[in-house]
């Protein structure tokens, strides 16, 4: 694709020449998807070594951060005997009302997914509370929300906790989504996929570049398949003596013995292909670039050699042409010096 670096420059020069115009005007005229660009963009994917994290997560919101420590243990506990005491179905409605009046007095990040996790089974109201009341915490409630749409079993759940995550993403969404694309299990990486198509999070595209496909290796423990070809011959193997009175004989035990080859296949290696993945990848890209990327396939050689020759240079040429529309804005924008 061609560079539009000489488009914009010639726009910048236009409104140089041309009468002076709203603020708020010139600047939606200016801008573009290139003025917001994740810095990861502008920079090749390395060759070894591993991705930093999508700009503008927060680590801090991550599973392993909000689950398993003495808080969220202590957390689910509490949760559990607010559920005894105050829910379940047998329970009048004052009483399930108290019951999230308590639970909503819970914001910590670390009572969240404990409280997802204790609930979930619940009827349909408190299902619909505890999402609710995530949306209402900012980053943390989002990281939550943001882990339910990824990892949870129900589909129902999945797309409700999605229904509630902001855009642009916010930076407890896009830690979950970090960590999610680096998952081993392929249904949390490919519902990451789906996430990050949802919150149309650009950052992320090296990451999904890298986790559309593995090559995961298949260690059954012996031979994975075998394949035999050639000629079985009987022969007998061994004699057992029969004796009675006044009788002996021998009862013959056959063998075989093959001739010819037998093909023995080890150490496989199986390649998975996350869909989901790769169409949140190419819908992606495609719009941002302005043309499909769908013929790079599965390939990661040929995204990465896309990714570090084309996308990276093109960003790059955005970000410079705003830059120096910016700067000619700028130049208009300053009072004339007096003269004599």
């Amino acid at each position: 694709m061609t560079s539009i670096l000489p488009i914009l420059l010639s726009f910048a020069a236009f409104l140089l020449s041309s009468p002076p115009a709203a603020p708020d005007a010139i600047d939606a005229a200016a801008m573009g998807s290139g003025r917001d660009l994740p810095p990861n963009l502008l920079e090749p994917i390395p060759s070894r070594g591993g991705l930093g994290e999508i700009p503008g997560a927060d680590p801090s919101l991550t599973c392993r951060r909000m689950l398993g420590s003495p808080a969220s243990r202590a957390a689910e506990e509490e949760i559990k005997l607010i559920r005894r005491r105050w829910l379940g179905t047998r329970r009048d409605p004052a009483m399930r009302a108290e019951g999230m009046r308590l639970l909503r007095e819970m914001t910590a990040p670390t009572s969240l997914l404990p409280m997802h996790a204790v609930l979930r089974e619940e009827k349909d109201d408190v299902r619909e509370f505890v999402l609710e009341h995530f949306a209402s915490l900012g980053s943390p409630g989002q990281a939550a929300l943001a882990c339910i749409a990824i990892r949870d079993a129900d589909p129902s759940l999945r797309r409700a906790a999605m229904r509630r995550l902001t855009i642009p993403a916010d930076p407890g969404a896009l830690a979950m989504l970090d960590e999610a694309l680096r998952d081993t299990t392929h249904a949390v990486v490919n519902h990451a996929g789906v996430v990050a198509s949802h919150l149309q999070a650009l950052g992320a595209i090296p990451h999904l570049i890298l986790a559309q496909a593995t090559a995961d290796t298949i260690s059954p423990g012996g031979g994975a398949a075998w394949i035999a070809i050639g000629t079985q011959i009987s022969y007998i193997a061994n004699l057992i003596p029969i004796v009675g009175n006044n009788v002996a004989t021998f009862q013959p035990v056959p063998g075989t013995v093959m001739e010819g080859v037998v093909l023995q296949i080890d150490g496989c290696v199986a390649y998975s292909y996350r869909v989901d993945v790769h169409r949140t990848l190419v819908a992606m890209t495609t719009e941002d670039y302005g043309q499909s990327t769908e013929s790079l396939g599965y390939d990661p050689r040929a995204w990465r050699i896309w990714f570090n020759e084309v996308y990276v240079p093109f960003n790059r040429d955005r970000v410079a042409a705003i830059r120096a529309i910016d700067a000619a804005i700028g130049t208009k924008d300053e009072p004339a010096p007096s003269g004599s």
